[in-house]
């Protein structure tokens, strides 16, 4: 007799173990388990958004200056007001210096400012940022993110010019237009002449 319960009781193992194996989609158990889990899948993207909208927005948030065809990407520094030559400098280690009153997007003449160094010397803190400025043509384009807003400027003009020269070769007439000037010493490392790439709000 007791032989008999044995076997019945490993059929019944056999029968329900057999049973799960073929019909393991259509389990409710199983089933359950494939729901939760995809529930649970769910909940972790939901969770992961707001960490991936703040790390979006802190990269936008950024205000920089980026040029592709010579490889920049630097942190745009607003200029302090009434700031001496020695305060200047020290900001231009920092990054590219906006020195004027009007802001990237706006109407008028937006000023950026970077430092370039002549070849061969160590480079540090953004002292050559801007010493192949020259490479820039007709056409070329700057990118300028500033207060969550991302500004395309197109190369229009370049000029080489005497800093005593310096309001009269960078005049723009048209004041209903957005224009970016990027200014550094030229030839890179000396204080003989200034570069101006005149650019224009795409």
């Amino acid at each position: 007799m007791e032989n008999i319960r044995r076997l019945w009781k490993s059929f019944i193992m056999v029968f329900l173990i057999c049973f799960l194996i073929f019909n393991f989609n259509k389990t409710l158990i199983f089933s359950n388990y494939k729901t939760t889990w995809h529930k649970l899948g769910n909940l972790f993207e939901q969770s992961q958004k707001p960490f991936l909208n703040a790390f979006h927005t802190s990269i936008i948030k950024e205000n920089k200056l980026e040029i592709s065809k010579l490889n920049i990407s630097a942190p745009i520094i607003s200029n302090e007001k009434n700031a001496s030559k020695e305060r200047i400098k020290q900001q231009l280690r920092k990054g590219v210096l906006l020195y004027s009153d009007v802001l990237p997007g706006e109407k008028g003449k937006v000023i950026i400012l970077g430092q370039s160094t002549q070849a061969g010397l160590s480079i540090i803190n953004y002292t050559n940022i801007f010493s192949d400025l020259n490479q820039l043509e007709k056409g070329d384009e700057i990118l300028i993110y500033y207060n969550k807003k991302k500004y395309i400027y197109e190369v229009f003009d370049k000029k080489i010019f005497l800093p005593k020269d310096e309001k009269q070769a960078l005049l723009i007439q048209d004041a209903n237009q957005s224009i970016l000037i990027l200014l550094t010493c030229w030839p890179p490392g000396k204080d003989y002449k200034r570069l101006g790439i005149l650019t224009k709000l795409k």
